[in-house]
């Protein structure tokens, strides 16, 4: 295992081009919200042959997200940049703190 992937468990890593492109996606969001956890979901692309897979990327955000819309059009945005420079493309969810450890909360 190379120094520049990103250990997942003992069968995946993160390619570094992957991993460039998700933590450019984290660091812009930070600028903007506290986040709590990023998890990466789904299929992993760099296991796929697709050419347009995408990284799954959940963004449990510290604060509750007053405005889901904006949010989510901020971070669509954030993705964009980082697509055009990275030629990665990361589909980043916001998820409230609130809602992904109390579930029920979401409902």
């Amino acid at each position: 295992m190379g120094d520049n992937c990103l250990l997942l468990d003992q069968r995946s890593t993160i390619p570094s081009r992957f991993e460039e492109a998700i933590h450019a996606v984290i660091e812009r969001t930070r600028e903007l919200n506290k986040i709590t956890l990023a998890v990466i979901y789904g299929q992993f692309p760099w296991e796929t042959d697709s050419d347009d897979a995408e990284v799954q990327l959940a963004l449990i955000l510290d604060d509750d997200v007053t405005d889901f819309v904006a949010t989510k059009l901020e971070l669509t945005k954030t993705a964009y940049d980082v697509l055009v420079e990275t030629g990665i493309e990361v589909a980043p969810f916001p998820v409230p703190v609130t809602h992904w450890y109390l579930p029920s909360k979401a409902a």
